[in-house]
């Protein structure tokens, strides 16, 4: 993670996006250097891009994805994937893989993940489509279908178009243990913790937690990471109807991290919320996680009491 975020931004100019106006990749500069992040890009932005160049939404996401690629964390494998994703809203989202030496590679995070994690943090509604550097694997296959459970998602790879039914076919899928649910659909949950909006952290992490998508275990879970330059960053949990496909709430937060000014920044602080008595439980895994990449920093686990007629 050496580079600095103003410095891939930078590279949209002489590197990225070169087939398209100069007038869009200052306007994506703009926006990225804006928000302090590279995540997200917002309709308004899409549009004026795609009415600049006169192309097609999937046109801006193709050539976006050397551009999701730098933000790839990938120590181990030395390979870069990036993808974007076009929400219901008109937004797309970016997302990148993720790896931590040191740890077992069960820990690391799959692109497709990070960007089906971004567009649920940013309460995106559904996913349309996927924009992919490679195919995706079998694990991200059986991940995505949490998005509707029965594989309408489009992905584009290259040249070629298929939809997640056809990658995966005879899935098991959701609806195979009685769950209807998106996982990007509003669960309408609602949580507290007495005193916890004058800490800023745990405030975060009780927010997060109602958009965590844990239908199989009924053991939501969130997090908030604060790094060294003051910003915070958020994770839910996501659960797979297969169980090991799930994406960790400190995974998603370590992420976005990636795609962000903070990218370099030290963490210094993180605030875990799960739920009392959980069959699954994020504290140990998340404890290893920090004490390998940010040894000084601390983590504040709260527990709260089990909603009823939880949602």
């Amino acid at each position: 993670m050496a580079d600095s975020f103003e410095a891939l931004v930078d590279q949209l100019n002489t590197r990225h996006l070169t087939q398209f106006s100069p007038a869009s990749r200052e306007l994506l500069a703009e926006t990225f250097l804006k928000h302090e992040s590279a995540f997200m890009i917002p309709r308004g932005v899409t549009e004026q891009i795609v009415a600049f160049n006169s192309c097609k939404i999937e046109d801006l996401m193709r050539a976006l994805l050397p551009f999701a690629q730098t933000f790839s964390v990938s120590p181990i494998s030395q390979f870069e994937v990036g993808v974007v994703g076009l929400g219901k809203s008109g937004n797309l989202y970016l997302g990148s893989n993720w790896e931590l030496p040191s740890q077992h590679l069960g820990y690391s995070v799959h692109a497709e993940q990070a960007c089906v994690s971004n567009a649920l943090l940013a309460g995106e509604s559904t996913l349309e489509s996927l924009s992919l550097t490679a195919a995706p694997c079998g694990h991200c296959r059986q991940f995505l279908y949490e998005l509707d459970g029965i594989g309408n998602l489009t992905c584009h790879n290259g040249s070629e178009t298929n939809t997640l039914a056809s990658l995966l076919p005879n899935a098991f899928s959701p609806k195979d243990l009685q769950v209807e649910k998106n996982l990007l659909e509003p669960n309408n949950q609602k949580w507290e913790i007495p005193g916890a909006s004058g800490d800023k952290l745990l405030a975060s992490s009780v927010s997060a937690l109602a958009k965590s998508h844990a239908p199989y275990s009924g053991c939501p879970s969130a997090i908030c990471l604060q790094t060294e330059d003051g910003h915070l960053f958020t994770g839910t949990y996501i659960e797979s109807v297969a169980f090991n496909p799930s994406l960790p709430p400190l995974q998603a937060a370590l992420c976005q991290r990636a795609l962000s000014t903070s990218r370099n920044s030290r963490i210094v602080d993180a605030v875990l919320v799960e739920i009392q008595g959980a069959s699954v439980r994020q504290k140990d895994a998340t404890h290893s996680i920090l004490s390998s990449l940010a040894p000084a920093c601390g983590l504040r686990v709260f527990e709260l009491e089990p909603l009823r007629n939880n949602d």
